[in-house]
């Protein structure tokens, strides 16, 4: 019994030490983009993100000799879908960037192309 207690503690003792990524969500609640007062511009509005951007994920330090990994495009499009529908009357996900075919089609007046960037970490013992 003593050897497998043994080996359990030097398993658990090289598990706590292997540093793996934590997925964590960063999608912040939708509550908190509530419309308050804005009055919408009648006007369609257009945004692209780009496969590689939605597939993209970044690993950064966390506490403790962690990491924590998110994918920030992916996690943070349901909000800029809230910000935008909260100014504009509609909104569309364009699969392209040069799509006209659905910028003329849609009437969309403007296309954002969001860029994000990430720098975060942990100095805390805690993921």
């Amino acid at each position: 019994m003593n050897r497998f207690i043994r080996w359990s503690l030097m398993a658990l003792a090289l598990a706590v030490l292997t540093g793996c990524a934590h997925p964590i969500i960063i999608t912040p609640s939708l509550a908190s983009f509530n419309e308050a007062q804005v009055v919408p511009m009648k006007k369609s509005v257009g945004y692209y993100i780009s496969d590689a951007d939605l597939a993209l994920k970044v690993t950064t330090p966390g506490g403790g000799g962690d990491k924590v990994a998110y994918f920030p495009y992916k996690e943070l499009e349901p909000a800029l879908q809230k910000v935008l529908f909260n100014l504009f009357d509609k909104v569309e996900r364009l699969p392209s960037l040069n799509d006209q075919a659905t910028i003329a089609q849609k009437n969309i007046t403007y296309v954002f192309v969001p860029t994000i960037k990430t720098d975060s970490s942990s100095t805390g013992v805690f993921t």
